[in-house]
């Protein structure tokens, strides 16, 4: 089975003057790329944004431990402990500033948290065969998305809105059922991924118990959706024939690239309304965050030119590598490579 985790590695065409490769449509605005990285922290990994430019996301300290963070609007940072955690990941905030991810505990058990008004709770799908819980997001309505997994094997997307969790299997039952939600909007619309009895990785924007759109990339093998904001633009990345991962940006049906210039591996993970990405990149020296932020229509100049493409063979994670630790489904070299 090849599946794609989310990173992806540099395209086979950049944004510049002209922003897609998969589609022959008017571009939007060039995206200005920074590096998002905390100062004197390793191991600085982003997961999603607000529309006042909050981030949330996890990094590790120098003896290894790993702590999710929070920004203030000084360009500080706070950190976040699940109390009793081992280990805690910030995956989504709201606009109100309410915070979700996962955390370990003392059994290195998984569990999703919800962080609001300084109070911590503990997030779990009620399901007595469910053995590892994430929160991958949160909306202004205060509804989450999230994954929890079975014991038999498969892996299952929900929501938790005020009437309780809902389960979202969107792939066939055999061999296993795998489904992801990785985001919600506020229109309730749940973006994620599922396989298709043949392995095939395939996005998803579900809502009310239905698919509304199967996003797949034209020419790509597998595609993937990891954000979703209120106009219905969606991130995520896609292996192609070369199994090669690639960012990508869906707006109005049309689909463009979005790789970290220069870097061998790039990963968007959310974007907010206001169309700013924040994602995961690799290069030489590890892993790293990034921001893109929509620069004037046609300005071709807001992106450096990265030179030639890169083609090399991506780390493909499978679902059984990272069925016990999606702290890592965004994050390279968590897989073996293929």
């Amino acid at each position: 089975m090849h599946k794609i985790i989310r990173i992806g590695f540099v395209g086979l065409c950049w944004m510049g003057a002209v922003l897609s490769c998969w589609a022959q449509v008017p571009a939007p605005a060039a995206l200005i790329y920074s590096n998002i990285d905390l100062a004197g922290e390793t191991q600085t990994i982003v997961g999603g944004i607000n529309d006042s430019g909050q981030v949330v996301g996890a990094f590790r300290d120098s003896a290894g431990v790993q702590h999710a963070y929070v920004t203030d609007r000084r360009g500080g940072f706070v950190t976040i402990d699940f109390p009793g955690a081992t280990a805690t990941l910030g995956e989504g905030i709201n606009n109100r500033g309410d915070i979700v991810g996962t955390y370990r505990d003392a059994q290195n058990t998984q569990h999703g948290f919800l962080l609001s008004s300084g109070t911590f709770t503990a997030i779990d799908f009620p399901d007595p065969n469910a053995i590892l819980n994430f929160a991958a997001d949160i909306n202004d309505h205060g509804e989450i998305a999230g994954i929890y997994n079975t014991s038999d094997g498969s892996i299952h997307g929900y929501t938790l809105k005020r009437n309780g969790f809902t389960s979202i299997d969107v792939g066939p039952p055999f061999p296993i059922t795998i489904t992801q939600a990785f985001s919600i909007n506020d229109r309730t619309q749940v973006a994620g991924d599922f396989d298709d009895v043949d392995g095939n990785l395939h996005g998803f924007i579900f809502l009310s118990g239905n698919v509304q759109q199967q996003v797949d990339v034209p020419g790509e093998q597998d595609s993937g959706a990891t954000g979703l904001n209120n106009s219905g633009d969606v991130v995520g990345s896609v292996l192609d024939e070369n199994f090669v991962q690639h960012g990508f940006l869906e707006t109005k049906g049309n689909f463009f690239i979005v790789d970290f210039p220069g870097a061998s591996a790039t990963a968007p993970s959310h974007l907010n309304n206001k169309g700013i990405i924040v994602g995961r990149y690799t290069d030489q020296t590890g892993i790293h965050s990034f921001m893109a932020v929509p620069g004037v229509q046609g300005n071709s100049a807001a992106v450096p030119n990265p030179g030639p493409p890169l083609h090399q063979t991506t780390r493909i994670c499978g679902s059984r590598e990272w069925r016990n630790h999606p702290e890592d489904i965004k994050d390279p070299q968590s897989c073996v490579a293929q």
